[in-house]
């Protein structure tokens, strides 16, 4: 099963032979898009300060009202990280739960169609798909989570050969360090993806590179290009705990806003911003 479009994900599944027949046409990039930044260019969240160390799947959930939330696992398949189709692996779902620390599920194998999610934080701002130590064909990957009312969501996991791919064609080219962190950016505005945007003060030792339209990036590129998308790869990372962090972005107003970042070593984010 193929996703697409530049939409939101949202999958809205009933039952489990709905999953199986779905045809879903939003953006595979994330669960749900992240909300939108105010005005005045803050984006108020519930994650931690920048630098602030979490569990492997994020603090935060004290005090919060608890959830039940179930979906899908999708890998992303092409270069402009808004194609998906189901993972036919097996992976753990994480999140946020509710009095803190983490709840998590298995995905794949004899799992079943839908991993659930029991006592998540209302709160809960990211998914984590953490794959198991012989699942070398995915990077584990938190993406941008808000819950709706049915809290059906799709999880999308980065392919290692995709990652691969995009940084093996920059130039020069750059290898994708395994234990490092990798940040995917989609950044829109008014549903459409969002050009003119750069990150104002890159993490120290990262590779920046903004997209040309279609899937191409380039490092010599100041902003984002028609697909709004922003990578920053190979960002030093803890790999044994969680940090969120404030990323700045400016778009070409300018305006700067303050974008939380949840990123491990040996971990993807992908997360969809509407500024």
């Amino acid at each position: 099963m193929a996703f697409s479009d530049n939409t939101l994900l949202r999958v809205a599944m009933t039952s489990v032979g709905l999953v199986a027949g779905a045809a879903c046409t939003d953006d595979a990039r994330h669960a749900k898009g992240g909300p939108p930044c105010p005005a005045d260019g803050t984006c108020v969240t519930n994650l931690a300060s920048a630098g602030a160390t979490t569990g492997a799947g994020g603090g935060g959930g004290g005090g919060a009202a608890a959830v039940d939330v179930s979906g899908v696992v999708a890998v992303l398949i092409s270069s402009t990280f808004d194609q998906s189709q189901l993972y036919a692996g097996e992976a753990t779902v994480v999140a946020d739960q509710a009095g803190g620390g983490t709840v998590s599920a298995p995905w794949g194998g004899d799992a079943g169609a839908l991993f659930t999610l029991h006592g998540v934080a209302s709160n809960a701002r990211w998914l984590l798909v953490d794959n198991s130590a012989s699942a070398s064909a995915i990077v584990a990957t938190y993406s941008t989570l808000v819950l709706s009312a049915s809290a059906t969501v799709t999880a999308p996991v980065v392919d290692t050969g995709v990652l691969d791919t995009v940084a093996g064609a920059l130039l020069p080219p750059v290898a994708i360090d395994p234990s490092a962190a990798q940040i995917i950016l989609a950044l829109t505005r008014s549903g459409a993806p969002l050009a003119g945007v750069r990150v104002s003060s890159p993490p120290s030792g990262a590779v920046v590179a903004y997209d040309q339209g279609a899937g191409a990036y380039s490092t010599d590129a100041l902003a984002t290009g028609a697909g709004g998308i922003i990578l920053l790869l190979n960002v030093p990372a803890s790999t044994a705990q969680a940090s969120d962090v404030t990323l700045a972005v400016n778009d070409a107003q300018p305006k700067t806003f303050a974008l939380p970042i949840r990123l491990r070593g040996h971990t993807a984010t992908v997360a969809h911003f509407a500024l």
